[in-house]
């Protein structure tokens, strides 16, 4: 669920930016900087705790640690100039990783306002590394959630709970191993500058980079069904209807405009139902990428154009799977080069179809992904919505110098 708390604050600073750096670009990069700058120092702090050393924050570059820029009686322009310089000086920081310089690397502050950035890390001052989660829904990633089937959070809890009881009291965790998960350490995690959090990547004798099996299209997906189980339909039954102009280009979604009698489409259109996924296959469509799943049709049934192929999944596969892959260049640079027909009614052949070859992992490993790739399509929804925005105001400020009745 939506943390709107969360979002209230990344919304607020994205307003008390907007003014200097009205780039929305710029106002991401800004927070991100500032946020991972707050979540070293929360880190530090974590560690010293546990009676380690902080890392992030030491020797030349504690000076820059977060309290040290928020305490009381440190003036405006003393403040903007100690942050200015620690976010530039980042990079050379010896004690972060390579992947946090690189967010640094050419960080600079696009503004000289003292009380702007004050403002501004008030704001990122009521995050706190715990907050990582909300955080990624605030930026529109909740869709990466997903139900599970058995509640583990209690016995996780007790496990690392236990865990940081040793720590505390100076025993040894060299023999503690939980049930749920590893205990490793950060030198290896941090190994040649590669943070990956999955756990199965440390386990002993499991691959690193696992290779899932390939299936043909053809064996996973039922190409073109057949419309013999409509006979029992009335011929008045309403349908949907998708020409191909209602499919979009590379975007899995699509509304149905059109509805029809079954008798007005069955004979000449192409059938499909919900969760099936439709594919141009006739240039330029293909080639601009005309594709989408089926969903909300009238009465679950649609027809549509005749240049498409319909592949409908097994329960082996999702359907956004196959999207995805069947839209993925590697499908596409293959099957314009092995078209049929001349000019411009050339089409991917349907043997192609079948008998192209994708990597089919498990559901489970198929879910995260496509909940992965749901959450970047959010984000570049948000931008694009910005965009727009921005285009908007840009299109009022010229008009002021034609239009006096101009707002």
């Amino acid at each position: 669920m939506l943390d709107t708390v969360t979002k209230h604050r990344i919304d607020t600073a994205r307003d008390i930016l907007v003014g200097k750096a009205p780039d929305p670009k710029s106002q991401v990069e800004q927070i991100t900087i500032a946020l991972i700058y707050k979540f070293m120092d929360d880190m530090d702090a974590e560690s010293e705790e546990f009676g380690r050393k902080r890392s992030f924050f030491a020797n030349d570059f504690a000076r820059y640690g977060w309290a040290k820029l928020m305490r009381s009686g440190l003036g405006g322009h003393e403040t903007l100039n100690l942050y200015a310089e620690a976010i530039a000086k980042m990079p050379e920081n010896p004690g972060i990783p390579l992947l946090f310089r690189n967010i640094f690397k050419n960080a600079y502050l696009p503004y000289r306002d003292p009380e702007t950035l004050k403002m501004f890390l008030k704001i990122i001052d009521e995050f706190a590394y715990d907050h990582s989660e909300r955080l990624g829904d605030a930026f529109g990633l909740g869709a990466q959630r997903r139900p599970i089937e058995k509640n583990d959070l209690p016995q996780a809890q007790a496990e690392i709970g236990e865990y940081l009881r040793r720590l505390r009291a100076g025993e040894s965790v060299a023999d503690y191993q939980p049930t749920l998960g590893l205990i490793v350490g950060k030198e290896k995690i941090a190994a040649n500058d590669v943070y990956n959090l999955s756990g199965e990547r440390y386990r002993e004798g499991t691959a690193h980079n696992p290779i899932f099996p390939l299936f043909r299209i053809g064996d996973i997906c039922t190409i073109k069904p057949r419309k013999s189980q409509l006979a029992n339909l009335s011929p008045d039954t309403r349908v949907s209807f998708v020409p191909m102009a209602d499919l979009n280009e590379h975007r899995i979604a699509f509304r149905p405009t059109e509805e029809k009698r079954l008798s007005e489409v069955s004979a000449s259109y192409t059938y499909f139902e919900d969760n099936d996924v439709l594919l141009a296959k006739v240039m330029p469509c293909f080639e601009n990428g005309k594709a989408g799943i089926a969903r909300g049709l009238l009465n679950g049934l649609g027809f549509g154009s005749s240049e498409f192929y319909v592949l409908r999944p097994t329960s082996q596969v999702l359907p956004e799977w196959i999207y995805h892959c069947a839209t993925h260049p590697l499908f596409r640079d293959t099957a314009i080069a092995q078209m049929t027909g001349t000019g411009g009614l050339q089409r991917v052949p349907r043997s192609y179809a079948e008998d192209f070859q994708i990597p089919l992992p498990p559901l489970e490993v198929q879910k995260e992904i496509v909940a992965e790739i749901e959450g970047y399509q959010q984000q570049i929804s948000n931008y694009e919505l910005e965009i727009t925005k921005c285009r908007d105001r840009i299109a009022k400020s010229v008009n002021k110098v034609w239009s006096a009745d101009e707002d």
